[in-house]
């Protein structure tokens, strides 16, 4: 095996089937599905308990308390020992030749240590790329440079060597359940390359209960996350433009979370932007707390 498939989930029974479905339509089964079950209520265990029970590809199954789907992700990317790994939503699924890219773009870069991800497109159940498609393909650049300081826009779907993937876990506070991709890409995005691929492998569902959907709900029941990956954006390679939009994000998340000012301003990355930005970010506060 040379890649584990790696699903964070929780009460997702009734799409999971979606998921299995596509991998094992496969056409290259060189490939463990590891399912990290955050503590799910639901009939996921005896679900994938099936699955096994079919052996049509190999499957791990993980049970923990819940915790989130970042400390799901830890949690498995603690089990993993294939040279990639490859986080796919359990509302989610891939196309039929997925692994195949997958495995092709990996042996093409295989000896360049500089590189740490295969960055692919997503696409939706209508078969439109979401958003933008990368200004080339096949090319090696950084996280920042092309999803972050660029114009290109629209969720695209990452694909980690197993062990740098492992050096950056996410953060865990207690009683906070949800914490954004973005700050662990950032961190690797400053110390390695990537590899840009016009190709979509990946198709997304947006459910209404799912967590693109809960959206700024989610945020805002989570702000020590927030917090620290606003904070995050504000050092570094960053464009003013994003800079601007961390410091405000990082003043209402604080805010948010009870901190002093004089905390609020210590512990930012960029005191003088945080400075300058309070009284919108308080505005935005108190226009969110309306809400």
């Amino acid at each position: 095996m040379f890649l584990t498939i790696l699903t964070p989930t929780y009460n997702r029974e009734k799409t999971l089937f979606r998921l299995y479905e596509s991998l094992c339509k496969q056409n290259n089964k060189r490939f463990t599905w590891l399912v990290v079950d955050d503590g799910s209520t639901d009939c996921t265990r005896e679900l994938i308990e099936e699955f096994i029970g079919e052996k049509k590809i190999d499957i791990k199954y993980i049970l923990k308390s819940n915790g989130g789907k970042h400390t799901a992700v830890n949690t498995g990317l603690l089990e993993i020992n294939t040279p990639l790994v490859f986080i796919v939503d359990s509302d989610d699924r891939i196309v039929e030749d997925a692994v195949e890219t997958i495995f092709n773009i990996w042996k093409e870069n295989k000896k360049n240590s500089s590189i740490s991800s295969f960055w692919f497109l997503q696409k939706n159940e209508d078969d439109m790329i979401i958003g933008d498609k990368f200004k080339d393909d096949n090319f090696i650049s950084n996280y920042l440079e092309v999803l972050i300081n660029s114009e290109v826009k629209g969720d695209k779907k990452s694909v980690y060597l197993t062990d740098i993937r492992k050096q950056y876990l996410f953060p865990e506070f207690k009683n906070e359940r949800f914490m954004g991709e973005g700050y662990i890409h950032k961190k690797i995005g400053e110390n390695y390359e990537a590899v840009f691929i016009n190709k979509p492998i990946y198709i997304s569902e947006y459910l209404e209960d799912g967590l693109t959907k809960a959206g700024r709900q989610m945020r805002l029941g989570n702000p020590k996350g927030g917090i620290v990956i606003s904070n995050e954006f504000l050092k570094g390679n960053v464009k003013l433009k994003v800079k601007i939009k961390k410091a405000l994000l990082y003043t209402v998340y604080s805010l948010i979370d009870d901190r002093k000012i004089y905390k609020i301003l210590k512990d930012a990355n960029n005191r003088t932007l945080v400075t300058l930005l309070f009284p919108m970010s308080l505005l935005i506060y108190y226009k969110w707390k309306e809400k």
